[in-house]
């Protein structure tokens, strides 16, 4: 059965608007049921800061296509929900001809899907392509790039963990040591320059760095 790698943008789905008006929120659904003219769905969120996060779930809770909305755990940034919301015009589209397969990744107003096609014929984008959808990237995948491209779905998952592990300033440090080129190859700044840019010193800056990499090491190894 053909694996396609589908991404997508939607205007009638709450998880896709959600993504797009808080950038730094990141959704995996883990699993969905359908009833009736619901989806009910289990997804993991997280966002580089708590309070983004906070605003991200009251705002999804409160949508329109949303309802029957829980929060089943929630740490710093990181939480786990469960909700039913409207069927959308791709879900009811793509149910016809395949299935997709979970976590569904959702970040910036786009969705990624792993999907098992249930025929030989390619996938066009006016197969689900309307007023609500739009299908920004197709992708068939062999056997050898689906092996490769899948589990890193759920290395997001280890992502959302990390996240949830670091303090609220030490995110914000990560970012703006990022946005500076600071973990580029080669650096576009060294540590005493981007110490001067961030009006701290070289140690203190160091000892940081050092305590977010103990924290994302003791994750990954233990």
């Amino acid at each position: 059965m053909p694996i396609w790698e589908i991404e997508i943008t939607q205007t009638d789905c709450a998880n896709v608007d959600t993504t797009r008006r808080f950038r730094d929120t990141t959704m995996l659904i883990m699993n969905t049921n359908v009833s009736g003219e619901f989806m009910g769905m289990l997804s993991v969120v997280f966002s580089g800061d708590s309070n983004e996060l906070n605003a991200a779930l009251r705002y999804l809770s409160e949508h329109p296509k949303v309802c029957d909305f829980s929060l089943v755990s929630k740490k710093g940034p990181l939480a786990i929900i469960y909700y039913k919301m409207l069927q959308t015009s791709m879900f009811r589209k793509s149910s016809r001809t395949g299935f997709r397969l979970h976590p569904i990744v959702i970040k910036n107003g786009r969705e990624r899907w792993f999907y098992l096609y249930q025929s030989d014929r390619p996938i066009s984008p006016d197969d689900f392509n309307d007023e609500t959808t739009r299908v920004l990237n197709l992708k068939l995948l062999t056997h050898d790039d689906f092996f490769v491209d899948y589990p890193i779905a759920f290395m997001r998952i280890n992502a959302g963990r990390i996240v949830s592990s670091l303090k609220s300033e030490e995110m914000d440090l990560l970012k703006k040591a990022y946005d500076e080129g600071f973990f580029d190859w080669p650096r576009k700044v060294n540590l005493t320059t981007l110490s001067k840019r961030l009006n701290t010193s070289k140690s203190k800056l160091s000892y940081h760095f050092r305590n977010i990499e103990r924290k994302v090491f003791r994750l990954l190894l233990e």
